[in-house]
């Protein structure tokens, strides 16, 4: 298959990160949040099975986001119930972030949300091929991190 020049992987790529915002906005709109409050939610119920304790930077740094953003986005989910804050059980001067009963309930329909964005995507794909995208996405993705830290990737 030829390489059509307005076919680019950014504009591609962007395109469906636009169109999987577009999903999530509508669909979370029962819920009063966006697509960024759910990655964190999301984020945080993983790393609490772990039994690891989370902090804002933590989810920063995971997200690969500012911490401004983050703090916007965790601020609001405080308002809204879906999270607290407390003194971490190992240090008490920092503060980590725990989920409450609220979110825990909503956890499950947000990563079914996820599935069926899954499952658009790969529509016509068979397993062969949904693996190879997968491939060439992780491949993209670590292109992209060591190009920003200034490094070659492999």
């Amino acid at each position: 298959m030829k390489h059509r020049e307005h076919e680019s992987f950014g504009r591609l790529i962007s395109m469906l990160y636009r169109r999987r915002d577009a999903y999530l906005n509508r669909e979370l709109k029962p819920y009063n949040i966006g697509p960024g409050q759910m990655r964190i939610l999301l984020h945080l119920h993983r790393a609490l099975r772990k039994d690891r304790e989370v902090t804002q930077t933590d989810i920063a740094r995971r997200q690969r986001l500012d911490k401004g953003a983050i703090a916007r986005s965790i601020k609001r989910l405080v308002d809204q119930g879906f999270i607290r804050r407390k003194k971490s059980a190992q240090d008490g001067r920092v503060r980590v972030i725990t989920l409450t009963d609220k979110a825990a309930e909503k956890i499950e329909a947000f990563r079914r949300l996820q599935r069926r964005w899954s499952g658009v995507l790969a529509r016509g794909l068979n397993g062969a091929e949904k693996e190879k995208a997968l491939e060439l996405l992780r491949r993209m993705a670590e292109n992209a991190e060591q190009h920003l830290k200034g490094r070659k990737a492999s």
